[in-house]
């Protein structure tokens, strides 16, 4: 490794992309796995819209698990990957390698689900897998997606904890996601239902709009 790439920034970086899967993950399932009824709240939204951001979500989640578990050497190119652990572990005689080497295997084979799908329909259009109606995005489960960040946490958490790093936390905290979104749709959608009842509540709703700063938006 260059002289600048310290130990501590190569697990910063790994860890702070795992936080964001996560982060990504959390997303997803708040959307699309809480409850049916959330569920309808998307679809009379904005059903086509909601469901082009089920697979951008998916494909993310998908090639974030990929890069996260990519060879560290391919070709003349390096990936920031956990693959790169067992290495450092070799050029600085960590006394835990034969149990993190083991831990990166184990999920890199738990992973081959989603890294297969990303060779096959994300990163690539694989010809059989276009032909084979039966096998698409969905032929994933979320459960595979959640195992392999599971792994993933479990590997760095390790890693860290024996170079004396602080235990991380995955969960990342943000007032600007999707709770946020959720309770504006509700909000709009009470309103939508209250201006219903009447045509003067819902010219009413329309002169308010058009009186909003979000008008011309």
């Amino acid at each position: 490794m260059d002289q600048d790439n310290t130990i501590s920034d190569v697990i910063k970086k790994i860890t702070d992309d795992l936080v964001w899967q996560r982060f990504y993950y959390n997303q997803y399932t708040k959307l699309f796995m809480y409850k049916d009824l959330r569920n309808q709240l998307l679809s009379d939204t904005a059903l086509r819209f909601f469901k082009d951001l089920q697979r951008f979500f998916w494909h993310q989640m998908i090639m974030g698990i990929s890069r996260l578990t990519d060879r560290y050497q391919q070709g003349n190119f390096r990936n920031l990957s956990i693959q790169i652990l067992p290495i450092l572990g070799n050029e600085n005689n960590w006394d835990f390698i034969d149990e993190l080497s083991n831990r990166v295997n184990e999920t890199i084979a738990l992973s081959m689900p989603v890294i297969n799908m990303r060779k096959k329909h994300v990163a690539h259009r694989d010809f059989d897998s276009a032909m084979d109606d039966t096998v698409t995005l969905g032929s994933l489960e979320l459960s595979q997606i959640d195992s392999s960040l599971t792994s993933l946490c479990d590997v760095m958490n390790f890693t860290r904890s024996n170079l004396d790093f602080p235990f991380q936390i995955w969960e990342l905290k943000t007032p600007h996601g999707v709770d946020s979104l959720i309770y504006h749709l509700k909000i709009a959608h009470m309103r939508i239902e209250e201006s219903k009842s009447s045509i003067e509540a819902k010219r009413q709703l329309d002169l308010e709009l058009r009186s909003s700063k979000y008008y011309e938006a």
